[in-house]
């Protein structure tokens, strides 16, 4: 089965924000499209490389969910084109601003991890993830935990959905400088139009790990994958399909002069979450919430 063309989302928009980007709608088109047009050389490590016997972009797009505010109800279509590559339209209007992202899957029973901007407005929000009978389910998510980012806690929620993702990653905070590192989001075509795409990177910054009085622990990661408004939320994945971290901004010196555009000191930040203690809060959480996830979502048609 192939997933590369999966998740093409396309909505009727009148503007979406993400944590890190330009706030003036002309900056953040032009260095979206400029970031954009990196992608394609940024995976040529990626290009001969498989995990666990899947191409990158299929790995990646088994594991990854698309975030919409509570409010939002999106029309789902998905089909299988000739050659076996799965393809997916969501369709939704809205005439606000809206902050969109991305989330990895951690568990069976429906846990993700996602950035905290992605999920700051309500305590829950609409997920889309493909699931185990190979259809797509919308369903609503729950904040479990959300880090206070504003007040030096990291950018980073646990959130939980009635839904069987079709496969999970799993977190880990042993990433080595230089590594080569995979991510993967949903803003690859620029916005209004959202799509499923991969870039590819290494990492350039680890920092120290940092605690927080309830436990929270993490560390960021930084790294030179190019990313778009979109992407955020979504995974920063190591070579043995182990989940880095999750990406939350982009950084850099950008400047448009007669149309040349540069930018320099580029870096995209992840944040990676200690796995013991992301496994307390999902065992807490299942304590408190001992309900039984919906098996399989309709397929398409039914």
């Amino acid at each position: 089965m192939h997933f590369s063309s999966l998740l093409l989302v396309v909505g009727a928009l009148l503007g979406v924000s993400c944590h890190g980007v330009p706030d003036t709608d002309q900056q953040r088109i032009r260095i979206t499209s400029f970031l954009n047009k990196r992608r394609p050389a940024s995976m040529d490590f990626w290009k001969d490389k498989s995990i666990r016997g899947q191409s990158p972009a299929d790995f990646g797009a088994g594991r990854i969910a698309i975030l919409l505010p509570p409010d939002i109800e999106p029309k789902i279509k998905l089909s299988i084109q000739p050659d076996q590559v799965h393809k997916l339209s969501v369709e939704f209007a809205t005439a606000k601003k809206l902050t969109i992202g991305a989330a990895a899957a951690l568990s069976r029973d429906g846990y993700f991890l996602t950035a905290a901007h992605c999920v700051e407005d309500a305590p829950q929000c609409t997920l889309i993830a493909l699931n185990q009978s190979e259809g797509m389910t919308a369903a609503k998510a729950r904040v479990v935990w959300r880090g206070d980012y504003a007040n030096d806690g990291p950018d980073l929620a646990l959130i939980h959905a009635p839904v069987r993702p079709y496969d999970t990653l799993t977190p880990t905070m042993t990433a080595l400088p230089g590594g080569a590192v995979l991510t993967c989001g949903f803003g690859s075509h620029g916005l209004p139009q959202l799509a499923y795409g991969t870039s590819g990177g290494k990492i350039n910054y680890l920092g120290s790990i940092q605690q927080t009085p309830d436990g929270a622990r993490w560390r960021e990661i930084g790294h030179t994958a190019p990313m778009a408004p979109g992407d955020s939320g979504g995974p920063l994945i190591g070579e043995a399909g182990e989940l880095l971290g999750i990406n939350v901004t982009v950084g850099g010196a950008a400047i448009f002069p007669l149309g040349l555009n540069q930018i320099w000191g580029y870096q995209g930040t992840a944040m990676s979450a200690d796995p013991d203690w992301i496994d307390f809060l999902i065992e807490q959480d299942r304590k408190q919430h001992p309900t039984k996830p919906r098996p399989y979502g309709k397929r398409p048609g039914s």
